[in-house]
């Protein structure tokens, strides 16, 4: 039988007292910690508003000249279905019966654990969402990338470590007429292999200089100091894919939630506890052409 029985909790059955559980399973969030979410607006899905060409009708003209014919915006509209998640946490009777008196409440410890095995695969999801939407190929929304500039610079690392030239390629492409990116909230994110390769290739510009005062610990490490590049910071996010590096506006990242998380109890099966733990939402980029990546890097 699945879940919390006397067989899986047969460990903590014996341990009447243990001053920590180490955890030996990955659940961190850190996309969803930077992004944070907001309400959905509607259950149909994300849809947003593209303007994807301008009024054409704009023109010098002579003295005389008839006015020209009359122009107009053209728009349209992405649209990116929601994602649906669920867990289920299971007590037996026999497992709370003998947890009794024990060191931790059995039915809140399985119901957290999967929440949080749940959150930890929302993540990885959101992850894999913000990979797909800053590219230059492929539909997006359902709509053509190149034809209706939703592309985003993409520079092609061809398995080579990370160099500075990229990352001045990208800032390039991205202040350029037809992106003109904004920059006030511009930042940098990629795993921590990409932001070591970085700092590498920072040092071999003469970037970092390593200091000794006669005396002192000689500490050559380069992650003392804070990354940027042209005053943009580059930001950890260890849950990346490690052959990225992007850069986005941080107010373009976007996490909608539909249906935040909802525990139910699902009542008793014969001698079983069962519970229900679901999570609705998507992660989206509101503007793509105004990002960049970095791919195929070694890590």
């Amino acid at each position: 039988m699945a879940g919390g029985t006397t067989t899986t909790f047969a460990e903590a059955l014996q341990t009447v007292l243990q001053p920590a559980m180490i955890k030996t399973f990955s659940e961190n969030t850190p996309m969803m910690n930077l992004v944070g979410t907001i309400p959905a607006k509607s259950g149909k899905g994300i849809e947003w508003i593209v303007n994807s060409a301008g009024n054409d009708s704009a023109e010098s003209f002579d003295e005389g000249d008839s006015a020209p014919e009359a122009g107009y915006q053209t728009y349209i509209s992405p649209l990116i279905e929601h994602n649906d998640f669920q867990a289920t946490a299971k007590l037996t009777g026999h497992a709370r019966a003998r947890l009794k008196g024990g060191h931790f409440d059995a039915a809140a410890a399985e119901v957290q654990g999967a929440i949080k095995a749940l959150a930890r695969v929302v993540e990885t999801t959101i992850v894999a969402d913000f990979i797909d939407a800053i590219d230059d190929d492929t539909l997006y929304g359902a709509v053509n990338r190149a034809t209706y500039g939703l592309d985003s610079f993409v520079k092609d690392a061809s398995s080579t470590v990370l160099k500075i030239e990229y990352m001045e390629d990208c800032w390039e492409a991205l202040g350029l007429d037809g992106r003109d990116v904004d920059f006030s909230d511009f930042f940098f994110f990629c795993s921590g292999e990409q932001d070591m390769a970085y700092q590498r290739a920072v040092d071999g510009v003469g970037g970092v200089n390593l200091n000794l005062n006669v005396g002192a610990v000689l500490d050559a490490g380069r992650a003392q100091s804070v990354r940027e590049f042209n005053t943009k910071p580059i930001v950890v996010i260890p849950t990346m894919t490690n052959t990225y590096m992007f850069g986005s506006k941080k107010s373009d990242l976007v996490i909608e939630e539909l249906e935040g998380l909802i525990i139910s109890p699902l009542g008793k099966t014969d001698d079983s506890e069962n519970y229900l733990i679901t999570w609705r939402g998507k992660g989206f980029h509101r503007d793509p052409l105004r990002a960049c990546r970095i791919e195929s890097l070694t890590a």
